[in-house]
């Protein structure tokens, strides 16, 4: 569970269990429902640093945490981009192209905003090896690759990865008015199908559908956590 604080030493019973509790949580009644969309339909987005008011020590530990710092921007962190972008041999893009960096521990990947999305560069940096390697969801390898072209400038990042995340809400990162990057409220069968090409919908892993959906009122995310 990336969440956290030691997410690669954390035992595998301790991570089922977190898992068996939240597929063991009851389905919603129909005044759950009702109370529930009343309150989406007035929601606004507050931000992770609402919590820390009251819950100072455990904010404070989850800042540190990798989920917390797995996704940068590059301009209010410049420090995150760690390989001079220059010497990378498979693709040429500036920093300035980069809206977002990924990953810093084992890999690190770099995404270009185009519209409302972002897109993932087809290089990243091996940060054990200090090497640029390719990258590219090769064919048979991820459940959406049939459905779009073998570009990664048409394959976008929210509807391929984000809606695809098991018993977790759905988004498309955004900035909010407050600095924050926010997700929308939609689970994972309920997700943008506007955005994901109708005959991916069906094609999900059956395995999913059986995972019962957390169900949040609202969803925001500090902008260095996704």
């Amino acid at each position: 569970m990336p969440a956290w604080s030691h997410s690669h030493e954390e035992q595998d019973n301790d991570s089922w269990k977190l898992v068996l509790f939240i597929r063991d949580l009851r389905q919603l009644s129909a005044g759950e429902k009702s109370a529930q969309q009343a309150t989406a339909a007035s929601a606004h987005y507050t931000g992770s640093q609402a919590c820390e008011k009251c819950h100072q020590q455990i904010y404070e530990r989850w800042k540190k945490t990798p989920m917390a710092n797995v996704v940068r921007d590059p301009r209010e962190h410049p420090e995150a981009i760690i390989p001079d972008l220059a010497t990378d041999p498979i693709a040429k893009f500036t920093k300035d192209q980069v809206a977002l960096v990924y990953g810093s521990v084992w890999k690190q990947r770099y995404f270009t905003k185009i519209g409302d999305d972002y897109f993932p560069e087809p290089a990243q940096w091996d940060v054990t090896n200090r090497v640029w390697r390719p990258y590219f969801v090769a064919k048979g390898t991820d459940w959406w690759e049939p459905f779009y072209p073998a570009d990664n400038m048409q394959r976008p990042t929210g509807p391929t990865c984000m809606a695809a995340t098991p018993s977790t809400t759905t988004f498309t990162p955004r900035r909010s008015s407050s600095g924050t990057w926010v997700a929308s409220v939609a689970t994972v069968l309920a997700a943008s199908t506007s955005s994901i090409p109708r005959a991916a919908i069906f094609s999900i892993p059956r395995a999913w559908t059986m995972w019962k959906p957390m169900t949040l009122a609202s969803s925001a995310i500090h902008k260095d956590a996704l």
